[in-house]
């Protein structure tokens, strides 16, 4: 599966950082995670992954919560084309194992994924990872309080967990809205935003308090993106960052409008007023993000944006400031479909480096 006792690509050496670095980690089909500093866009290394020819490559990328380990999705051993099971890379040593099996599995229990970050499931739950949350988005509040779960299937719905009180205390449902994908949420301080597409085609936002404890009709969202001819009623995720609110579709994944529309399709993100529904203003209008992150602080977007309609083609990375919506930088990057999260490191490897299993 992997090269055992993988020569190094280049020099590389693994720096240890006394107070934990932010980075930006990527992980694509072409099996390389790549670490980047957030605000040149520079890469700082290249982790590459050996799997048999025709494999999946890697998906979803995070970080564990010390910043000593990264956590990527990737090729089941025994069926490289199929996804995925959870491998670890520790960080000062490079070495790799399978952390958990396929999606579904007990094993995955034992871990909660909130925004880019990997907490041990007893570190959150004390007798492990709640079953009506399993098949949620998590997201952890800034606080560490409480954990929202943001579910699309069988039914929209917003779970709430107290940590203090270690239980579960209750699940909310956004009216009318669907059960294919058109949910996401953010926190942003200590309130958090809860976005659905709805069946009538009117999608709505919720600002919703801890203490909430219905969702009520939430606020009527403009629709954004509309082209003549085309339907607009696509996926669309929910980020805060600098006091703001942005939506933005999704594109590169299966729904992707570029497919089947014959006009061209804005990009980019609408800075939303929450309490109106109404947008302020449209940034970035010719990247078409299949990601958008918010850094720690909530201060700087970046995003991830490829021109092809199957997330081949050009590709760029930007970072974007939250408060005005404005690009600062900008880097051409290899194409092909990424994921991307942003969280500190303790240990940054160096140059172009493999794993070791």
């Amino acid at each position: 599966m992997f090269c055992i006792r993988c020569t190094i690509v280049f020099a590389a050496s693994v720096l240890l950082a006394q107070v934990p670095k932010e980075v930006i980690v990527t992980a694509g089909r072409a099996g390389i995670v790549e670490i980047i500093e957030p605000s040149t866009l520079e890469t700082l290394a290249r982790i590459h992954f050996k799997f048999p020819d025709g494999n999946v490559g890697l998906d979803r990328v995070s970080v564990s919560m010390d910043g000593a380990k990264l956590y990527v999705e990737g090729p089941i051993p025994s069926d490289p084309r199929g996804c995925c099971v959870l491998y670890s890379v520790d960080l000062a040593s490079l070495q790799t194992s399978i952390a958990a099996s396929v999606f579904g599995s007990t094993s995955r229990q034992q871990f909660v994924f909130s925004d880019g970050l990997v907490f041990p499931a007893s570190s959150i739950f004390a007798g492990g990872l709640v079953k009506v949350m399993n098949d949620s988005l998590l997201h952890l509040s800034p606080d560490g309080h409480w954990l929202f779960g943001v579910r699309s299937y069988p039914t929209p719905a917003l779970e709430v967990f107290d940590r203090t009180l270690g239980a579960f205390v209750r699940e909310m449902t956004p009216a009318d809205s669907e059960s294919d994908g058109g949910v996401s949420g953010t926190w942003d301080g200590d309130h958090f935003y809860l976005y659905a597409r709805s069946k009538s085609g009117q999608s709505r936002i919720w600002n919703v308090l801890p203490d909430t404890e219905q969702l009520g009709g939430g606020v009527a969202v403009k629709q954004l993106g509309q082209i003549p001819g085309c339907a607009s009623n696509s996926d669309k995720d929910i980020v805060a960052a600098g006091n703001r609110v942005f939506l933005y579709e999704r594109f590169g994944f299966i729904g992707d409008r570029r497919i089947i529309c014959n006009a061209p399709v804005p990009g980019g993100a609408w800075i939303v007023d929450p309490a109106t529904g109404r947008p302020a203003k449209h940034i970035a209008s010719d990247a078409h993000f299949s990601t958008l992150i918010a850094d720690q602080r909530r201060s700087f977007l970046y995003g991830w944006a490829s021109e092809g309609r199957y997330g081949d083609g050009p590709a760029r990375l930007l970072r974007i400031d939250a408060r005005n919506g404005r690009i600062v930088k900008s880097r051409v990057v290899e194409s092909g479909f990424l994921r991307m999260a942003i969280a500190p490191l303790r240990f940054v490897p160096t140059g172009d480096v493999s794993v070791v299993q």
